[in-house]
């Protein structure tokens, strides 16, 4: 007996797993970025990073747009860096919406 839930094989029948009454996804993703390498010395190299996305959705909660800033100083095989990130979702509904901000900071050391 097959089970009603799964609708037929691989779950494409009447009440499987595929909605039908959804409607097919169009999401548009702009993302740019522009980086700048900087040779300060031999031995020191700074790094520059700046980018900006954004993704239309017709869900609206899915939605957002996000800008990033990047920094780095490259001495020998030592690193310096810092990030930040911001990022809004915007909604209708005003619960729904966010802001996220991310800071990141660091030392690397290769060897």
């Amino acid at each position: 007996m097959q089970n009603p839930s799964h609708g037929g094989p691989n779950g494409r029948g009447e009440g499987g797993f595929l909605n039908k009454e959804q409607p097919p996804r169009n999401n548009r993703l702009v993302h740019t970025g522009l980086g700048l390498d900087v040779f300060l010395m031999p031995s020191l190299t700074g790094s520059l990073l700046v980018a900006y996305a954004d993704l239309d959705s017709p869900l609206d909660m899915e939605s957002y747009k996000q800008i990033q800033v990047g920094i780095a100083l490259i001495w020998g095989p030592v690193e310096f860096y810092g990030q930040v990130q911001l990022q809004d979702g915007e909604s209708p509904p005003d619960y729904e919406s966010y802001t996220r901000q991310v800071v990141q900071c660091g030392l690397s050391w290769f060897f």
